[in-house]
């Protein structure tokens, strides 16, 4: 089919795909007769889910409050929330749902075991059948460590269940753990961990698990093991967390050289054995007996440009840890970049980017960089310059055009494994000219999606940018590709162009203001490979989305759109149901109205742009290294996706912002989730879109992540949705589908309202101190169930006589000397609480 007959009929399937629904919402299944709301005089009773959740969330849905309902002033921050400064960290939900952890700006625990601020804290909270319970997990300090701008989180990486966490303690001068992690340990150095999450609170001998020990540490430099300690960085983990990868500045194994070099540790394997070293060469051509040298400066996947990289390592350890894929580039500008595969259980070594023409590149121009792989590591992608295969039309330029490459990796008996080398853009007129990074692949490996100028004959050869190649051209265009690995013929399809996107779009292949970062890559392959979410401003389906707002000025909105393998068409998920009414988005800018940046998009990634809808992009640990990907996209083809325009008649909230020196009134993000009819609670044929998050908040709420049946999805609000919110601060949120084998939570009654005044209180303790509003001041509820579908937004209660934060700083002080006289310790925690909540200014949109 022709590029104008695929486009013609994306369009015409959207349009169908795209018709409005009955009042905008999926109709709900029924609710169950325990979720009544009951108003009482005096208090607010809640019995089961808002009345407004039940009645207007989709599949059943009811709001969960996740995060502590109290936090002791702290709030959770957005994905990527202060990337270029000291916050930072992973947001992930466990498969099933039943668990997320996430960070918070300060402790949520009124007495922490460990307190970094002013970096981030990470949390995890896990579901009962009664309630969330949360726990802050920041490793304890006998004494400050220092910071670094820019330095990612001590918690790198957490396994798909969240059973397991990898952490490499703060500690930028100090190579001594202090206090020691290890039960029964009088002095320990600072290496990596595991955190058994699951045990850690009922056995803490259990709990940190170190990585490199002193029955696994075998090497050694003169007879004697050379201090290990602040010498260690992690690089990477398998989802199940029993394989780690991590760089050794020091020699941990007799393999290694002095210098160290990239290892694997083996949770399954006896001690002796359980680190092996990887980033070991391939012995020379035609000389199979001689050993390969180690490599001490090799890099785990990794994306070389110019001899230049960032930490791109997405599937580089198969999941079974048994495949590693690693690059070497940094001996010398004459070098040439090559890409690796170590095999650890046959303990070999493969160069994949060799060429196969028996014409080696031009040594100083060969450059190579890491895509991606199959979760198996049975194929694995790279874009290179240099013409590796006799198709292929690239002239080795250095920084200049790429191909894409797939490598099959091909058992040969009991010898090493071989590389089955494709060209998958050889089918072009000319090069591939591959823009960014790869969007992503299916976990088989067998389907990629990819954005590239080049075309075959029948197509319109792009011009957008590429990593060091070519100028920005204003208005250029690139194509947007799917290829197919196909099981019967053994063969990959020629790459089939899915939409033709725009130069400004470049955030969906990774690039953009932010940097060529993966956590700027925002799109997303189902596991399955079947559906590609991605965004763009070039109207694919037909509806104008230039945005409505006069200051706009006509500019085209950002969209979300999803592209279905399963029919060739592209719909626009985010576009309004109704075709004839334009877009109201929101401006992308430093200055927002919730600080810096969006907290839809903090990394930056679509500054200065116009966004109706968004997705997010994967999430940074720090400045350079991501390696979570969120689960807006799932198999089924659902989509979580944020919305500043109000695609429902229930999402009502906007505000003002100031916009080239003018006051504007733009659209406020919610989060929201389009579904293909018959799945979920979407009846009927029409595919539905409906708002998880309440749609009346005057600030941003986000998608975060979901578990992978998407009946758990998690959101970011500073609205109090549930009585037990009290804090009115920014809290996680989970929209769960209430079954009969999983029902919605029932929140608490609020507490009962404090007395007014000292005349009118009879009987009772004396509460303890605290800073903030009880919710029977705070929060409303709806006016009644029959009125009222969405939950209002909660409107603060003024006092009679406003009090200044000196006067509220003396009462709270007083009341922690009252209450702690005879314990130092909590009084002094107690204390730093009050200074801290009434001692600084708070930040913009808290309450």
């Amino acid at each position: 089919m022709h590029r104008t007959d695929r486009e013609t009929r994306a369009a015409q399937g959207l349009n169908h795909a795209a018709a409005p629904h009955a009042r905008g919402f999926a109709p709900a299944r029924p609710v169950r007769a325990g979720a009544v709301l009951l108003l009482a005089l005096g208090s607010l009773l809640i019995s089961a889910v808002a009345t407004s959740a039940a009645g207007t969330l989709p599949d059943g849905r009811g709001w969960e409050l996740v995060s502590p309902p109290e936090k002791d002033g702290a709030s959770v921050t957005p994905l990527g929330f202060g990337i270029f400064g000291p916050l930072g960290g992973l947001v992930q939900a466990s498969e099933d749902g039943s668990a997320v952890t996430y960070v918070a700006d300060a402790p949520v625990e009124a007495e922490p075991e460990g307190n970094r601020a002013i970096e981030g804290t990470q949390v995890i909270s896990h579901r009962s059948s009664t309630a969330w319970s949360s726990k802050d997990i920041v490793t304890a300090h006998n004494k400050g460590e220092g910071i670094i701008a820019g330095t990612g989180q001590e918690y790198r990486a957490f396994s798909n269940d969240l059973s397991l966490a990898v952490l490499v303690p703060f500690g930028f001068q100090n190579p001594m753990m202090e206090p020691p992690l290890v039960p029964g340990a009088s002095s320990e150095e600072r290496g990596i961990y595991r955190r058994h999450n699951t045990t850690c609170q009922a056995t803490p001998a259990t709990c940190f698990e170190p990585l490199v020990t002193p029955e696994n540490e075998t090497g050694t430099e003169g007879g004697i093991k050379v201090p290990f300690g602040g010498k260690l960085q992690y690089v990477s983990a398998s989802a199940d967390g029993e394989h780690v990868i991590f760089k050794a500045e020091v020699k941990l194994t007799p393999a290694a050289p002095a210098e160290g070099g990239l290892y694997e540790w083996n949770a399954g394997a006896p001690a002796a054995t359980q680190l092996r070293y990887v980033s070991l060469l391939p012995p020379p051509p035609l000389k199979p007996e001689v050993k390969g040298k180690p490599a001490p400066e090799a890099q785990l996947g990794y994306d070389s440009l110019l001899k230049l990289g960032f930490e791109n390592s997405r599937n580089a350890i198969s999941e079974n840890g048994r495949r590693v894929f690693w690059s070497n580039f940094f001996e010398g500008r004459e070098t040439p970049d090559k890409l690796y595969m170590r095999d650890t259980q046959k303990q070999v070594t493969i160069h994949l980017n060799a060429s196969q023409t028996g014409k080696e590149p031009p040594t100083a121009r060969h450059e190579v960089r890491y895509q991606g792989a199959s979760a198996d590591g049975r194929f694995v992608f790279f874009l290179d310059n240099a013409p590796l295969t006799s198709d292929s039309k690239l002239k080795t330029v250095e920084g200049g055009p790429t191909d894409l490459y797939v490598c099959e990796i091909v058992e040969v008996g009991e010898g090493a494994p071989e590389c089955k080398l494709k060209d998958l853009t050889a089918s072009f007129t000319g090069p591939g000219e591959v823009a960014g990074e790869i969007l992503g692949t299916s976990a088989d490996g067998t389907t990629v999606y990819f954005v590239a100028n080049g075309a075959p004959a029948s197509g319109t050869v792009g011009k957008c940018e590429i990593p060091g190649g070519n100028e920005e051209v204003a208005g250029a265009t690139c194509n947007l590709y799917r290829d197919h690995y196909d099981a019967e013929s053994k063969t990959w399809e020629e790459p089939k162009l899915l939409a033709v996107l725009s130069q400004e779009d470049r955030p969906v292949w990774g690039g953009g203001q932010a940097g060529r970062q993966l956590w700027n890559l925002t799109s997303r392959v189902s596991p399955n490979g079947q559906y590609l979410a991605f965004m763009s401003d070039r109207p694919l389906t037909g509806y104008d989305n230039r945005d409505a707002n006069p200051e706009a000025h006509e500019a085209r909105d950002e969209e979300v759109f999803l592209y279905n393998a399963s029919g060739e068409h592209v719909s626009c998920v985010s576009c309004n149901p109704n075709r004839t009414q334009r877009p109201t988005g929101v401006f992308d800018q430093l200055h927002a109205g919730e600080g810096l940046n969006l907290r839809v998009d903090p990394v930056a990634a679509w500054e200065n742009r116009w966004l109706a809808g968004s997705i997010p992009g994967w999430t940074p640990l720090d400045a350079e290294l991501a390696s979570y990907q969120s689960r807006y996209l799932l198999d089924n083809g659902r989509v979580f996706f944020n919305s500043a325009d109000a695609l429902v008649a229930q999402d009502t909230n906007h505000r003002t912002e100031t916009i080239a020196g003018n006051p504007t009134e733009v659209g406020v993000e919610d989060v929201y989730q389009y579904e293909h009819g018959g799945t979920g609670g979407c009846v009927g044929p029409e595919p539905c879109v409906s708002l998880l998050s309440s749609g009346a908040s005057p600030n941003e709420s986000a998608f975060m992540d979901a578990s992978v049946s998407g009946n758990d999805a998690f959101f970011f609000t500073d609205q109090q949705l549930v009585s037990s919110d009290t804090d009115g601060n920014f809290d996680i949120y989970d929209a769960h589908v209430c079954s009969e084998g999983s029902p919605c939570i029932v929140p608490p009654p609020p507490p009962p309202k404090e007395c007014a005044e000292e005349a009118t209180c009879r009987g009772g303790a004396t509460p303890p101190p605290g800073f903030g509003s009880t919710s029977s001041e705070t929060f409303s509820g709806p006016p009644s169930v029959a009125k009222s579908e969405t939950l209002p937004f909660k409107t603060q209660v003024a006092p009679k006589k406003a009090l200044t934060n000196a006067q509220k700083l003396s009462r709270a002080l007083t009341a922690c000397r009252k209450t702690y006289k005879h314990s130092k310790h909590k009084r002094t925690l107690c204390e730093q609480r009050a200074r801290k909540t009434y001692g600084v200014k708070h930040k913009a949109g808290k309450k």
